[in-house]
């Protein structure tokens, strides 16, 4: 039994383009009707148009509703794909006068998962996230897996600030059970927006909210693009990776490490992406617990809390730290330099 699609139905797995312009040609009746890949451009409406006139084979009706279906949608999850969300958006925003709600939703430490847990279970977490979303948000709303473990939701309409945090506050309870957290990014339409800027925007406020903390969701604001992450890090990064001294932030309450320079990722022998997200004592002393100096770090009111002592390995080091406050959340910057 198929599932219903527009006025035809489509089928698992797919037939390929190919073998279905071989169809064609051997199907005289439906010559005209044009090569596999013209119809596939054609909106939803236009192609039900075209392939339900009379004299169309019905096995070929619904191949082409089967392909059509696949081309727009993620096989994992079954929500739209990047290129389909793009497309919907934009032709929704040329109106102009269309209000709606740019989500970017992204899986805190998806690659910890992935590395840790096996790619079976990091493919249980999209899907959970998935069905999350759907109970979260209108069916109305456009909701799409756009690669990797980032999810984009436009929603119609002129949501209020309160109805926002109720659907955020939803679908953050529903994936409790997973055992895992996201962050989001919120944008606003306005009148000369299309996917790409609206993308752009909720892009700096997802960082803000991994920046601050993450399991969490910030609204753009005009101040997060005059100063953007997006702008300064790279350039900024790669000056602290050119020099000898190891370097990293953490987030003061849950010790989570938020950057850190090549040398330290290279004196604890993992790459960047696995040091992000760790605990600052499980990556330097290797202990399951803070150590005693996170709370002397965290008292020192006078300059930089200042310690000379060994790694792991016998490397000696001076450690000096500081807690410092940026958007209204408390970090701690550590800089060891090593002792020669």
């Amino acid at each position: 039994m198929g599932c219903q699609y527009a006025q035809g139905y489509y089928y698992s797995p797919p037939v390929s383009e190919e073998k279905l312009d071989q169809m064609f040609i051997e199907d005289k009746t439906i010559i005209s009707s044009g090569k596999i890949e013209d119809l596939l451009n054609l909106d939803d409406k236009e192609l039900v148009k075209v392939v339900g006139s009379e004299g169309i084979d019905l096995n070929i009706k619904n191949m082409i509703f089967d392909l059509k279906y696949h081309s727009q949608h993620d096989p994992l999850t079954g929500l739209l794909n990047r290129r389909e969300m793009k497309s919907r958006v934009n032709k929704l925003l040329e109106n102009g006068d269309v209000e709606g709600t740019f989500i970017i939703i992204d899986v805190d430490n998806f690659k910890k998962i992935n590395d840790v847990q096996g790619h079976v279970k990091g493919d249980e977490i999209l899907k959970k996230i998935a069905e999350s979303l759907r109970k979260s948000f209108l069916e109305i709303d456009d909701i799409s897996r756009i690669g990797g473990d980032e999810f984009v939701v436009f929603a119609l309409g002129d949501i209020s600030k309160e109805k926002l945090e109720e659907k955020m506050n939803k679908f953050f309870e529903l994936i409790k059970d997973a055992e895992i957290t996201c962050s989001a990014g919120v944008c606003k339409t306005s009148h000369r927006d299309d996917y790409d800027s609206l993308y752009y925007n909720a892009d700096m406020a997802l960082i803000s909210a991994k920046i601050s903390g993450k399991n969490k969701y910030k609204v753009f604001t005009e101040g997060m693009q005059k100063y953007s992450p997006i702008n300064h890090l790279k350039n900024v990064e790669w000056m602290l990776d050119q020099i000898f001294d190891m370097v990293f932030i953490s987030d003061a309450e849950t010790s989570e490490i938020m950057y850190i320079n090549q040398p330290a990722c290279e004196k604890f022998g993992k790459k960047r992406e696995e040091c992000l997200g760790e605990k600052c004592h499980t990556l330097m002393w290797h202990s399951p617990t803070p150590c005693g100096r996170c709370s002397k770090i965290s008292n020192c009111k006078n300059g930089f809390y200042n310690e000379e002592t060994e790694l792991n390995d016998g490397t000696p080091v001076q450690i000096k730290a500081k807690v410092v406050e940026w958007g209204g959340n408390k970090y701690k910057i550590h800089y060891l330099n090593k002792k020669i």
